[in-house]
């Protein structure tokens, strides 16, 4: 189970024909301050770390998740944590964002799934080496 602490926003409104874009936050103060360090991604990601600030800048030009899973459907998976929706952004070799919808209630369809057309509010739960 995931562990659900405070969230900490970094809120970018870029205003798109009317629409502001997605809003990011992170599960935990760590997890943002690692990702807005340069050192300590290249510390921990070598390579890769221009790629995860690039997958996060790619996040924050998109209207909603449904969006960004178009444009980058080879590097996006829909996963589970128990009852939790969540999409698996790779990036680079064999590393991943988590990100889950972060509305205070999140838009639902018909079937009581995420309706991820409508999510504009996003969280990074962990970011990570895949195994």
């Amino acid at each position: 189970m995931l562990n659900h602490t405070k969230i900490f926003p970094i809120i970018v409104p870029v205003q798109q024909e009317g629409i502001y874009a997605l809003e990011l936050s992170f599960n935990s103060k760590s997890l943002r301050n690692i990702c807005e360090n340069s050192n300590e991604l290249a510390n921990l990601f070598k390579d890769d770390s221009n790629r995860l600030k690039n997958r996060i800048s790619d996040l924050l030009s998109f209207n909603n998740m449904a969006e960004f899973t178009q444009i980058f459907i080879k590097r996006v998976e829909k996963v589970k944590a128990g009852n939790t929706e969540m999409y698996q952004v790779n990036f680079g070799k064999n590393n991943y964002i988590l990100i889950e919808a972060s509305h205070i209630k999140n838009p639902t369809d018909d079937h009581g799934c995420i309706d991820w057309k409508s999510v504009n509010r996003i969280k990074i739960v962990s970011i990570g080496e895949i195994k």
